[in-house]
């Protein structure tokens, strides 16, 4: 029919999500029992800043990056004499991941820290 637009194409297409990366970081001074973590930051450089600046801000000397990750979760578990780290893209993922981490080299392992950094979207 002439003249007739179908709703179809009247509506504009919808605009593709556009997403942002969000970084997180888990520093340990496992001599000291120190920890330092971020969450949602915007780039790697940043997780690790922050985390490290957190453990440092307890007096601890032996800081070290133990896990870097983005767009998922990550988990500590801490047993007897070790302790294991791990990103999944679930907090439970996770947690499985360092408990199992952990228990290759040592006993009572537990998970003692989880959290995610998902992806933002900004469009």
């Amino acid at each position: 029919m002439p003249g007739y637009v179908s709703p179809e194409r009247s509506s504009p297409a919808p605009t593709p999500a556009v997403w942002a990366d969000s970084w997180g970081a888990i520093v340990l001074d496992a001599k000291h029992g120190a920890k330092g973590t971020s969450t949602n930051q915007t780039s790697k450089n940043d997780a690790v800043r922050s985390a490290m600046a957190e453990c440092q801000a307890t007096g601890a000397t032996n800081c070290k990056v133990e896990l870097t990750y983005y767009n998922q979760c990550a988990a500590v578990a801490w047993g007897d004499q070790t302790f294991g780290i791990a990103s999944n893209p679930t907090i439970e993922g996770a947690s499985h991941a360092a408990v199992a981490s952990c228990s290759e080299s040592g006993t009572g392992c537990r998970t003692v820290y989880t959290s995610c950094s998902q992806a933002r979207r900004v469009q």
